[in-house]
């Protein structure tokens, strides 16, 4: 009895207190530049079925992204917010970005720091994941928010480890789950196609246990390149994120920009 009540004390400590690498981080607006448009191209580590993904930065808390793949009739727009008390997200939504203009949503999930849970709405359905480490990041939404909070590491040649949850891919359960520990780990500086860059080693059980490499441009802290063997998404067999160019857009502008894209959209779904 006496073993018992203890085994059942520390699983309800366990369940109070997730582990946390926070400290390793530090806000500073700063680095944030408000208006910032990041264009990366997403595909497999042989560069095959590439998808472009377009990052706005629309407020020191915000970020709206649109990913756009060959050979489909709409565009996966996404709005993410952050909570700069844990550096993880706060809450992120899923649409589709439909060629007439309208907006169809997936998912919607809400991160509530006080249970340590994030409550995921999709398809009709509802499930809570617990987060078990912070800070947390979903591999599935192409570590952008691991990127954006990367400029805000105190030391960024001190290793740190980071929580994961993810998509199951299982037809059954669970759609989303913990999936274990990170670990990000400086590796020394090396230019990526002429950009001087940090570069460090990042893998763990929460990427099935396989290893893979990020490049950090050593000046602003956004990812340059980011190549891992372990998928994201069951369309990729791998995932490499690679940045191909940096520009800076008006709130209006950014809108202009997601019309003009589904016009082109809509042209070439007529032909």
């Amino acid at each position: 009895m006496f073993v018992s009540t203890i085994v059942f004390l520390a699983a309800l400590a366990t369940e109070a207190n997730p582990t946390t690498h926070v400290g390793h981080f530090e806000y500073r607006p700063d680095r944030i530049e408000t208006g910032t448009v990041y264009h990366y191209v997403k595909s497999d580590l042989k560069g095959g079925n590439p998808a472009r993904v377009v990052v706005f930065v629309a407020t020191k808390s915000h970020i709206e992204v649109v990913k756009m793949e060959k050979d489909t009739n709409d565009f996966a727009y996404v709005t993410a917010d952050f909570d700069w008390s844990t550096f993880s997200l706060s809450q992120i939504t899923s649409w589709n970005l439909l060629p007439n203009g309208l907006y169809r949503r997936q998912a919607h999930m809400v991160f509530d720091e006080e249970s340590h849970t994030i409550d995921i709405q999709l398809h009709g359905g509802s499930e809570q994941v617990r987060v078990e480490h912070y800070p947390f990041h979903i591999y599935n939404f192409d570590f952008l928010s691991l990127n954006y909070i990367f400029r805000h590491l105190t030391n960024p040649h001190t290793p740190f480890d980071i929580g994961i949850v993810d998509p199951t891919w299982e037809k059954q359960g669970p759609v989303m789950a913990y999936q274990g520990l990170v670990r990000i780990e400086y590796i020394g500086d090396e230019d990526y196609k002429g950009t001087p860059c940090r570069k460090y080693k990042v893998g763990g059980p929460g990427l099935n246990d396989e290893f893979g490499w990020i490049w950090v441009d050593r000046q602003h802290g956004h990812f340059v390149n980011v190549e891992h063997p372990w998928r994201d998404n069951p369309d990729w067999d791998s995932f490499k994120f690679e940045l191909d160019s940096v520009e800076h857009m008006t709130l209006s502008e950014w809108h202009s920009f997601l019309d003009s894209e589904r016009e082109a959209l809509r042209k070439s779904l007529r032909r």
